[in-house]
This record gives C-alpha cells, structure tokens and sequence, in this order.
C-alpha cells in the first residue's frame, strides 16, 4: 500500500491524507474436472468512485519441459502476447472463470483495474500449468472366461505410472454398444487385474471394455472388448451338434479354439482344436463315454490368442459349460 507525505528540511511529515494506493493482485485455480481456470482479484484500493472496471489479459503457450507453474508470479516477456479475454465493468464482481482451457498448457493472467481519468493499474503476472496425467501406455483387456453358471471372470492389464490407478469395468449386450459401468476398481497396484462380474451365463452373451479413469473419473483411455462364449446344443436321436458364440476380441489374433468333453470318470478331456472360423461341432453319442455315460453329458470351449497381447501374455476364454441330456441304454446278457 503506498501514500505520499510532504517532508520540510527538518524532516518533518506532514500527516498522511488517507489517500491509500493498492494495485489489485490476482489468484489462479485450476479445475481440471471442468478444464476451466477461476480467476480472482481484489479491488484496486484508491480510486474510490472512480474505479470504472476491470480487464483480464491471458497468455496461452505451450508448456515447456522443466517447468512447473502451480500459482506462482511470473515476469513479463516481452516475446509473450496477451489477449483482452473480458472486459468487466461491474466493479463489485472480483471473479472470473475461464472455460475450455487446454490441458498441460502454461497459461499466464494479469488483471488491469483502470479508472475514469484514463489511469492504469496492473496485476502482478500470475501463471498456471492445467496439467493432467496422460494416460497409460497401454490397456488390454485380457480374456473373459464364465466361472459358472452366475459368474463371468474379467482379467486386464495396465501401464501403472504412478497418476492413473483407478478403472471402470463397463457392460453391453451389444459389441457396439451402449456399454454401461458395471464396476469401479479404485487404487489397482498390480499391471493384471481379475474381478468378476455376476451374471447369467446360460443363455446371455455380454460385452466387456475397461476404461481407465483420470483423477475426475472421466474416462481417458479404453482397451479392446471382450465377452463370454456361449455354448449352446442338442440332442437329436443319437446325434449331438453343439454350437459356440465368436469370441471378440484379442488384441492379437484369435488363434483357434478348444473342445472338451467330460468323460465317465468325469474329467474332462481334450476333444480337438477347431479354427477361428469354425463355431460347431457334432459327434454321435454312442462315440462318447464308452457307452458309460450316466444320464448327461457336459462340454465347454475355449478360445486361445494368436501371439502375444500389450500385457505379455497369451489371452484363453472359457465357455460356459453346457450339459446335455442323454438317454440311458441298459444292456441284458441274454444267457447266464
């Protein structure tokens, strides 16, 4: 705050006239929810009714690695260019917010207070870095396998950098879509992750995406897609065809899938491996079993990734395990 006094010879003051001066001074936040800057300052103090209004300067410029504004002061370049972003001429309103700011932009803000004698008065340069976390490096949704006949099981794995830990698994019924949040996992430390998802997995296909949220839980990064193969069959004479849903889809290529059938010690044993374009199968069931078989019959399918996915791994989808029903043949020796 300045004054003037007058001074004689002798050093003596006269007293002060109470005209008090004050440039205003300004206050930078950043809201990187909304990607605005509020922008604050107080009045300049000594114009009294002749304070007329205020303007805002902004520089906008990209950010330079090294560099780190949080709210701090700057000095003006004279390189730097400053816009005339609003011009206020009601002088009880001390705020502004500044809307559609860029992310990880340094962004530099004064605040001119003039009067209606043509006077002057600016603001210190105040700076701001709007910096947000990128997002990870990669993010892959590994598999989706059924566990049972209520319950699907989700694996996926992430860059950790130390700014990005929370995810959101989403759900559709649809590849395209719409996919809703099914579940939000907060504070993930390990790159792969499994959760589960409850379900009906007889009957029900679904599509699953993994997005990676930023520190305002939007959404900034999504992986590939997944769902659960349903397997599904009949029973004709002494026929079996069964039939499976594509699985979609492995970051890398979807390599083949596997055929398994319980047996009558009931393990179930591997039946064959079938292209990525091959989705049914059929065997007569006096093939299976041994003629063992004890009123049922069970298979499930498996898809297995071409290659090896972002998180270094080979993805492998389960079925649901589909049980069939089957006739019972009792055999009489015809001699004792």
């Amino acid at each position: 705050i300045y004054s003037v006094t007058a001074m004689d010879m002798n050093g003596t003051q006269s007293l002060l006239s109470g005209d008090y001066h004050r440039a205003p001074s300004a206050e930078l936040s950043f809201d990187s929810c909304s990607n605005s800057l509020l922008i604050s300052w107080d009045k300049y103090l000594g114009w009294k009714s002749n304070l007329t209004g205020f303007r805002i300067r902004v520089n906008e410029s990209e950010h330079e690695d090294g560099t780190h504004f949080s709210n701090t002061y700057v000095l003006k370049n004279a390189s730097d260019t400053y816009k005339l972003e609003q011009n206020i001429i009601d002088t009880t309103k001390l705020s502004y917010i500044l809307a559609e700011v860029k992310e990880n932009m340094d962004y530099k803000i004064y605040i001119e207070a003039y009067d209606n004698q043509g006077n002057v008065s600016s603001s210190r340069i105040r700076a701001k870095y709007t910096y947000m976390p990128p997002p990870p490096a990669f993010l892959n949704l590994d598999y989706v396998s059924v566990l049972d006949d209520r319950t699907t099981e989700i694996a996926f794995t992430s860059e950790l950098n130390g700014d990005i830990n929370d995810f959101q698994l989403l759900r559709s019924k649809n590849e395209s879509g719409p996919y809703v949040p099914a579940l939000t996992i907060e504070n993930v430390t390990t790159e792969t992750t499994v959760i589960t998802d409850n379900v009906v997995t007889q009957g029900e296909k679904y599509y699953y995406r993994v997005d990676a949220l930023n520190s305002c839980y939007n959404p900034i990064l999504s992986s590939n897609t997944g769902n659960n193969i349903l397997l599904s069959g009949n029973v004709s004479g002494s026929q079996i065809t069964l039939n499976w849903s594509e699985y979609r889809s492995f970051s890398g290529a979807l390599d083949s899938y596997n055929l398994y059938r319980m047996n009558e010690y009931g393990e179930f044993i591997y039946l064959g491996s079938f292209s990525s374009s091959e989705l049914s199968f059929s065997e007569d069931i006096r093939s299976a079993g041994n003629n063992r078989l004890k009123g049922e019959i069970e298979y499930y399918v498996e898809a297995l990734e071409s290659g090896v996915n972002p998180s270094g791994s080979i993805g492998i989808s389960k079925s649901n395990v589909l049980k069939l029903e089957v006739g019972t043949t009792m055999y009489m020796p015809n001699a004792f």
